[in-house]
């Protein structure tokens, strides 16, 4: 585990640090390493590298050096930033600082969400100045989130709310203005707090992982191109699955690329007969691949693998599926005489 030192802000805030963030912001950095620093060309964690940029940009009078940290902060992955925003140590003038480069980017404000260390003026200010895009997932009835009194004022202070959102934003605070006092009980007021903040962090919790499961595919509407080239290469089954249907052959092709990716998986999309052809291309140049029967049977099938190819697969298959192909009308006639040819002189040996 890196070491971590106290860091003191000008501002009088103390910040926990790595050794190696404290010797790149000291006098022991040169001037070309605080540089490369900045650019995101070091060989850094995204921990160390966001507090790198939230450091260099609060410490800096140089609005450039300024403009690059946040630049960083707007163009890194949301999913290499997944484990940062979800840290619920991380100080939250840092986070603050993150949602200030990514307040319009919805993958990143649904994971910060949940993150009970940011204060609710943050999230005031977020609110204020979010697009459309953000508001509207917010308001959306299905969101799993729910805004504060103060944050459905701020939500209607910003410019992209529509009537409805007012109309919303109306109804539940007269709602929240009308509500009646809880009734006074024997419980120990101290005890209750305790309870009900348990039980938030629970909520907190469930939410999070509920939003996992349910939202990956908003998530990868909002994502660039980019970004999801670089999830279709490392992420999990589930997000390979999403991403295997995208119209963008980049991102589709990319998820073949991904060390993870199974042969069950290759055969259910091979076995899918609306693959696009990129996809069984790729498929075909992988000689491991080819050898798993099911898959070249699957190819042989597919509507989308050049018949020369799908003939070629032919004399690797059994008798039994020779003859189910002979029979198929979800084959070419060129691919089922094949089949029937290949049956004969098998016959006559």
């Amino acid at each position: 585990m890196t070491d971590k030192i106290i860091h003191k802000q000008h501002n009088g805030g103390q910040l926990q640090v790595s050794t190696e963030v404290a010797r790149l912001i000291s006098t022991d950095a040169g001037v070309d390493e605080k540089r490369r620093a900045v650019a995101g060309h070091l060989p850094l964690s995204m921990h160390d590298q966001i507090m790198l940029w939230y450091l260099f940009c609060s410490r800096s009078e140089d609005e450039r050096v300024q403009e690059l940290c946040l630049e960083g902060v707007a163009q890194s992955s949301v999913m290499a930033l997944k484990p940062v925003l979800r840290d619920p140590e991380l100080d939250w003038r840092v986070l603050e600082f993150i949602l200030h480069a990514r307040r319009s980017d919805l993958p990143t404000l649904i994971i910060l969400r949940p993150n009970r260390s940011i204060p609710e003026a943050v999230w005031k200010g977020v609110f204020s100045t979010c697009s459309y895009e953000v508001l509207s997932f917010f308001f959306d009835s299905k969101s799993p989130f729910t805004l504060s009194p103060a944050e459905l004022k701020a939500a209607a202070a910003n410019p992209q709310a529509t009537a409805k959102m007012h109309k919303t934003i109306a109804m539940h605070l007269d709602d929240t203005a009308s509500a009646p006092e809880a009734e006074s009980s024997d419980v120990d007021p101290d005890e209750f707090d305790v309870e009900r903040e348990l039980d938030a962090d629970s909520d907190a919790e469930e939410m999070a992982d509920d939003l996992d499961a349910v939202s990956k595919y908003q998530m990868v509407q909002e994502l660039s191109v980019g970004d999801k080239i670089k999830l279709a290469m490392s992420g999990d089954k589930e997000w390979r699955s999403l991403l295997l249907k995208e119209s963008n052959k980049q991102v589709s092709g990319a998820v073949l690329k991904n060390p993870r990716i199974t042969e069950k998986e290759v055969l259910i999309l091979c076995q899918n007969r609306s693959a696009n052809e990129e996809l069984i291309r790729i498929v075909l140049l992988n000689r491991e691949w080819l050898k798993n029967y099911s898959i070249r049977l699957a190819l042989t099938m597919h509507p989308r693998t050049p018949l020369n190819q799908a003939i070629r697969f032919l004399s690797t298959l059994s008798e039994k599926d020779l003859r189910k192909l002979s029979k198929s009308r979800n084959i070419s006639s060129a691919l089922t005489n094949s089949c029937r040819r290949i049956l004969m002189a098998k016959s006559k040996r």
